[in-house]
């Protein structure tokens, strides 16, 4: 192909609109003494009027070009080409002082690059300045057809000077053109004006699959694009072909600008995303402003547990178990790159119940199954990059201080997860060693705001609603029974869902277990997973089912279950989902004395004032884990000045590292209680993480 859309030369500048515009050639096809070529252009303008601008470089280097345009041309409705007066002291103003067969450009360029703003013609011949079509701006909201650029490069000692067919995109052409018309969220209202984009369509790279952009029998290709600013929540390009793009977005309340990368087809138009990284793009670079959003504020909204990734089978994650590290890879390689990326990437949103735009953090109930290694896995957000847009490797850093799994080679484990969604939906798992496959359950998602439809958190006093040992025994394989979980234990009739800590204690073989909302099927979902004469706990978040109820099913298995509540979502607090920060670690004396909790210890963990959590926080996400105990025990957390309850959120075998997460509500001086029991050895021990997941208020 002689002609086509370079990537990477195409964006290196950022493109100016049609305001812009440099003095532009004579008649003569000559700027000033410069002497100009033509490109030779079948040009069908289906009835428009318009602009074109062209730039050039001479090295192949667009940073050694000055932004704005060249030469800066109109054509009319006729297709012709002219340029006009540019003195605005000559009653001439703006009259066109001669024709020409195409578009002027330097013979000496090393890259030209033309682009084309279309009007309505709306009756008129576009060549007479005293009609108000002359002078319209573009605007990809009223218009019925769509700007392209085309950019043409230097084979050997000439630039190629025919360009051949070339047609602005319209709805069902050849090339499949639709109107390219999405959605600005927020959480709350938005301006006109508030958005500033330039979206350029490009081809995919080699290893990557995309619609192609359009190419014409002289092998020139071109791509859609538009410049504008947002219609109130509304974002459109006008008429535009599928495939991949790369927009320019500008928040002009923030300052914050990024470039990033989206594919595009009709009916598949994504949504301009405020409140989330890269707004919402599969990946982007930011150019000004902060380099993350704030995370946002939003209510629950609480989902039917519904499987989005299971590594076994090629859900969410199409390339095996999850490999050591996050993604990044070192290999110059790209289709290695790439298989990385895909093996730790997760899109959440869009699936399972999750809605597509308008999410800052999903609630997943997440299981590593078979690890191969003794291993910590870290969830959190996929960032925006820094630096070039096109290396694929500019979004990865340093791991979040924290950890989410703690695995043991061949042990399956579970915990409950609250993960904020990053640029793309998308999550990142970061693997410290070996492989392992992966099992997630969305629970549920937090919007922006007090959006419709969702529910804030209130804690309760921890209280115990099922002990199997001491009524009704162990449950049965396959048997499931009924908790009533709203209006006891400060649970109102109204909540949505409970959150519940669930024990396993001493399952007679393997299994699992599944938390639902009673009256409805069990679901194709697991909240523990048993083995054979091990207590383990998991964080329970669901949906309040018949008569205030949920149901659960021990499957594969006979085993003892306990039941603690320890809040509700319903009329509460909104949460804020952070990258996970570690507050609070007994082996480096982080927000604590360094040194192991002693049986029987209890210490303050302060969660509101640390790490970016506000003075006025009534709850947090936490995860808590147990490192190295000396003996078999358990711990309990929960609101600073309430009494200590008769209830436990981890439990664990010595020498083995466990965690689980809580919601819980603090005290009024923003801190929790920890109290750690190994049993009837008085000499035991262990040390204790508290990482933050998110903070409620």
């Amino acid at each position: 192909m002689r002609v086509a859309l370079a990537a990477a030369a195409l964006l290196a500048a950022l493109i100016p609109t049609p305001t812009a515009a440099s003095p532009v050639g004579s008649p003569a096809n000559t700027l000033g003494t410069q002497a100009l070529n033509t490109f030779s252009i079948d040009f069908d303008p289906v009835g428009t009027i318009g602009s074109l601008g062209v730039e050039w470089t001479y090295t192949g280097d667009w940073s050694d070009s000055p932004f704005g345009y060249d030469v800066y041309m109109r054509w009319d409705s006729s297709g012709r080409w002219f340029t006009w007066e540019t003195d605005t002291s000559s009653l001439n103003y703006g009259r066109p002082t001669g024709y020409h067969d195409g578009p002027l450009y330097d013979p000496a360029a090393a890259i030209v690059r033309i682009e084309f703003y279309p009007h309505d013609a709306d009756g008129c011949s576009g060549d007479d300045p005293e009609q108000d079509c002359y002078w319209e701006v573009y605007d990809p909201f009223d218009e019925d057809h769509g700007g392209i650029a085309i950019q043409i490069e230097r084979e050997g000692d000439a630039l190629p000077s025919d360009l051949g067919p070339v047609h602005l995109a319209t709805p069902g052409d050849g090339w499949g053109g639709f109107p390219i018309v999405g959605s600005v969220v927020n959480d709350g209202p938005i301006s006109s004006g508030r958005v500033s984009i330039d979206a350029f369509q490009i081809p995919c790279s080699w290893h990557e699959t995309c619609a192609a952009v359009p190419t014409n029998a002289e092998g020139t290709s071109f791509g859609a694009f538009g410049t504008l600013t947002t219609s109130g929540d509304t974002w459109s390009t006008a008429i535009g072909w599928p495939g991949r793009y790369t927009l320019f977005i500008t928040d002009n309340n923030s300052g914050r600008r990024v470039q990033g990368f989206v594919d595009i087809a009709a009916g598949s138009v994504p949504d301009i995303d405020l409140g989330a990284p890269c707004f919402g793009l599969d990946r982007c670079v930011v150019l000004t402003g902060p380099s993350e959003v704030s995370p946002p504020v939003g209510t629950f909204h609480p989902t039917a547990p519904t499987r989005v990734l299971d590594t076994r089978i090629g859900l969410g994650i199409p390339n095996g178990a999850v490999r050591a590290g996050d993604g990044s890879a070192s290999t110059t390689n790209p289709e290695i790159r790439l298989d990385e990326r895909r093996n730790h990437d997760l899109v959440v949103t869009g699936f399972g119940g999750v809605p597509a735009s308008g999410v800052s953090a999903v609630l997943l109930n997440l299981t590593a199954v078979e690890p191969t290694a003794t291993a910590y896995l870290t969830v959190g957000p996929r960032p925006a990059g820094r630096g070039n847009v096109f290396d694929d490797q500019s979004d990865y850093g340093a791991w979040p201080s924290a950890s989410n799994l703690n695995l043991s080679r061949g042990v399956t484990a579970p915990n409950m997860v609250l993960a904020r969604v990053g640029a793309g939906g998308a999550i990142r798992f970061h693997l410290s060693e070996g492989s392992t496959h992966l099992i997630a359950d969305v629970a549920g998602w937090f919007g922006y705001g007090p959006n419709s439809g969702g529910v804030g958190f209130s804690g309760v006093t921890p209280t115990r609603l099922l002990d199997s040992r001491l009524a009704g025994g162990a449950f049965a394989a396959g048997e499931v029974r009924r908790v009533t979980v709203s209006g006891v234990a400060g649970v109102p009739e109204s909540a949505r869902s409970v959150v519940l800590n669930v024990t396993a204690a001493d399952p007679s073989g393997s299994g699992y277990v599944t938390v639902f909302p009673a009256g409805s099927v069990a679901p194709n979902a697991s909240n523990l997973n048993l083995r054979r004469g091990v207590t383990r706990p998991n964080l329970v978040v669901v949906e309040v089912g018949a008569a205030g109820a949920v149901d659960l099913l021990a499957a594969g298995t006979s085993t003892h279950l306990l039941v603690d509540v320890l809040g509700y979502f319903g009329d509460g607090g909104m949460t804020t989902a952070v990258d996970p920060v570690r507050v609070f670690d007994t082996r480096t004396g982080s927000g604590t004395t360094a040194g192991a909790m002693r049986h029987g210890e209890t210490r303050t963990i302060r969660i509101a004032g640390v790490e970016g959590v506000p003075e006025g926080a009534t709850g947090a996400h936490v995860n808590i884990t147990v490192v190295s105990p000396t003996a078999a025990g358990y711990l309990s957390v929960w609101p600073t000045g309430a009494e200590q309850p008769t209830v436990s959120n981890l439990n664990w075998r010595a020498g083995e590292v466990v965690p689980n997460m809580a919601i819980v509500g603090l005290g009024p001086d923003g801190t929790l209680q920890v109290f750690l029991s190994t049993g009837n050895d008085s000499a035991g021990s262990g040390h204790v993480l508290v990482d933050v997941l998110g903070w409620i208020g």
